[in-house]
């Protein structure tokens, strides 16, 4: 997929896009994505409100995945993880890109930002931003990595901030395991 200057999802109450299970705004399995621009107001079930990458490589130049106005969260309405971005054995790139104030309605939540699993090699650079997200705790399920969860995964923050998140536990801004 190639987009540039392509919004996914729109700011008016009830224009989303919704799956079942993940990605809301995007899909990829086994692909590559060179984006550029917004993917806002999106929901799914289980992860990934935003996008979901799997075995795949993505490029967010210039891109919001969420934002701070009035229905521009990305949501994961039953799951817990990653509720803008869910990454699993993926490349991502992310440059000049914010990741803002996506959301678990689901009222649990791991890497409210991004999630990076299983192998998956991530880069934000550029003044990419990850910032305000919650990570709720609801009995043990959930809340670290508000900002970022990182499980077996290498990640590279150049020129980046990770800023103002909440975990009900540990990680507001990062939490890695192994």
């Amino acid at each position: 997929l190639y987009a540039n200057s392509t919004r996914i999802g729109d700011t008016v109450a009830g224009r989303h896009n919704e799956a079942a299970a993940g990605g809301g705004g995007i899909y990829a399995q086994d692909s590559t994505i060179e984006f550029n621009g917004r993917v806002y107001n999106n929901r799914a079930a289980t992860q990934g409100g935003g996008i979901v990458a799997m075995s795949s490589a993505i490029t967010l130049t210039n891109t919001s995945v969420g934002g701070t106005d009035e229905h521009q969260a990305n949501d994961v309405t039953g799951g817990i993880f990653g509720a803008g971005l869910y990454l699993s054995d993926t490349h991502a790139l992310l440059s000049n890109t914010v990741v803002a104030s996506n959301t678990f309605s689901s009222g649990a939540g791991w890497g409210g930002g991004i999630v990076a699993w299983d192998g998956s090699v991530v880069t934000l650079t550029e003044g990419s931003r990850i910032e305000n997200h919650h990570a709720p705790n609801v009995g043990w399920f959930g809340g670290a990595g508000a900002g970022l969860l990182v499980y077996s995964s290498t990640v590279t923050l150049d020129n980046s901030q990770v800023l103002s998140n909440t975990a009900d536990i540990y990680g507001g801004g990062i939490y890695m395991v192994e």
